[in-house]
């Protein structure tokens, strides 16, 4: 009976990740849905006995440092809250704070299946995600904003779903599944291109270079002299159709760096993002440990671009993760954010030092993926403060650590079901 109940986890885990992986691109905040209904779950099954946390070390060292970020967040709207109004604000953290409990389940799953359906996930994910994309590209003639409602956050979550597609075609080595791999990956690049965002172009750009380098032994043997010749015809077709719209988003930037050297015009994209930064800068010099609290930051920037710069604008962001968060919660703040991303790249760079195998190391090329995504992104985005963003943050946590440093509970409650196929 134990093992019938195990074999069950380890097939809903599998439609789980499926899910998880396969929805964000086309079908924008669906995965904050799916995980969220999932972790509330896990959150029962562990509160009421019914399961146990995992005892996996990397697991804990992220879930503290999460915590920790968390807690920060957390002593700084309460200083800052007058009426304890912006509390509600706080609601959102409850994405981090679920990350042991969805990891705990997540683990009652054979690793090389979730790391297999992690690659078909992604794989669908590009293909959808381009074809919402192209509609909104061609037909309704804006910048593609998938199923997210934003182009910067769809352009993040077909990057990050392109990317791992990309890892799959070394991972997994199946000679079928090269070109329909390399098809998302290209895919999820026409995605970021209708997206204009070119943050996003940057960063994507990086981990490609990162994956092609952990691949590299991988590269030279397995991709077979047609195949190269079919995937470069791909990204070369890709460029050319690309370059009017690289070319003019990357054009617009010249333009208003003239327009505000020439004229100090800053009613323009470039601008107002350096009025943002600069008035980060100096929120940030008067309150630099408890910063101003979660749900301050709207009326920080309207009333700050407004009485400094002359400018009617609304964000809720700085247009610069790191910096928003520094002005919420302070230095200490910032410092726990960093903590998450060393946290992850420290669990990256064991198993690729120490692990030979292949499960492993794509679980490390996972959290690659996430930490080189979302701090070159950051940098000109938003990195927490999105339901999708915070849900892919932690399925990516949770998928990298398990595969990379994890143990799989199945194998530990019942070594003869982890050897059935699910």
């Amino acid at each position: 009976m134990f093992s019938k109940d195990l074999l069950n986890y380890r097939s809903v885990n599998k439609l789980f990740t499926f899910l998880c992986f396969a929805t964000p691109p086309a079908a924008g905040s669906a995965v904050s849905f799916i995980w969220h209904g999932g972790a509330l779950w896990c959150l029962f099954e562990i509160v009421t006995g019914r399961r146990k946390f995992s005892r996996d070390r990397a697991m804990w060292v992220m879930a503290i440092v999460l915590f920790a970020y968390c807690l920060v967040i957390t002593v700084s709207t309460l200083w800052n809250s007058e009426t304890f109004g912006d509390t509600r604000h706080l609601l959102r953290l409850a994405t981090l704070l679920l990350f042991p409990f969805s990891y705990s389940l997540w683990s009652i799953s054979n690793k090389a299946d979730v790391a297999r359906t992690t690659v078909l996930a992604s794989m669908v994910a590009c293909y959808a995600g381009l074809v919402v994309a192209a509609f909104q590209y061609y037909y309704l003639g804006e910048r593609a904003w998938g199923g997210a409602g934003n182009p910067i956050v769809f352009a993040t979550v077909i990057g990050l779903t392109g990317a791992v597609s990309l890892a799959g075609i070394f991972f997994l080595q199946e000679k079928k599944l090269t070109l329909p791999l390399a098809g998302a990956f290209a895919a999820s690049w026409i995605g970021l291109i209708f997206s204009g965002s070119r943050a996003l172009w940057i960063s994507s750009f990086v981990v490609t270079v990162a994956i092609l380098w952990i691949y590299r032994r991988t590269l030279s043997r397995y991709i077979s002299p047609r195949n190269a010749v079919i995937i470069v015809a791909i990204f070369v077709a890709i460029a050319a159709a690309g370059a009017p719209t690289v070319m003019d988003r990357m054009g617009r930037v010249a333009a208003d760096w003239d327009k505000l050297t020439v004229n100090s015009q800053q009613e323009t994209s470039l601008g107002v993002r350096l009025s943002l930064w600069e008035m980060a800068l100096d929120l940030v010099q008067q309150r630099p440990f408890i910063g101003y609290g979660m749900g301050s930051t709207r009326k920080l920037i309207t009333t700050g671009l407004r009485d400094q710069y002359g400018l009617d604008f609304t964000f809720t962001h700085f247009h610069n993760g790191f910096a928003t968060v520094t002005v919420e919660a302070g230095l200490i703040g910032l410092l726990t954010l960093l903590a998450i991303f060393a946290a992850a790249t420290a669990t990256a760079v064991r198993c690729f030092r120490d692990s030979r195998d292949e499960v492993e190391r794509f679980g490390a090329t996972v959290l690659v993926i996430l930490v080189v995504t979302y701090m070159i992104s950051g940098l000109t985005n938003i990195i927490l403060g999105h339901d999708i963003l915070d849900t892919m943050m932690v399925v990516f946590l949770i998928t990298g650590t398990y595969l990379a440093a994890g143990t799989s509970m199945v194998q530990a409650s019942d070594p003869i079901a982890a050897g059935k196929p699910a």
